[in-house]
């Protein structure tokens, strides 16, 4: 039980430093975008930069909604591996 509840925080400590360089390279990449259509006098991002975008959007999120999950499994695998020693 000990190595499966290590097992898990392992994952979410891997995660956690996925998302935060996936913000990283997203601020990076919105703010490269920002430099260069400033430069050519527009605000807008091009269609190809725009879903790039979305698509680091979506995957932050989804990073986030995984992180969160293992957040509850790991709790729970506390919550019953303490009431089993308690019961013992």
């Amino acid at each position: 039980m000990e190595s499966h509840l290590d097992k898990l925080e392992r994952r979410e400590q891997s995660l956690i430093a996925k998302a935060e360089l996936q913000e990283g390279r997203l601020s990076r990449s919105s703010a490269g975008a920002r430099r260069k259509s400033s430069g050519a006098g527009s605000g807008a991002l091009s269609a190809l930069e725009e879903a790039k975008l979305q698509q680091l959007l979506a995957k932050k999120e989804r990073t986030k909604m995984a992180i969160a999950r293992l957040e509850l499994q790991a709790t729970q695998k506390e919550r019953l591996l303490r009431k089993s020693m308690a019961a013992q």
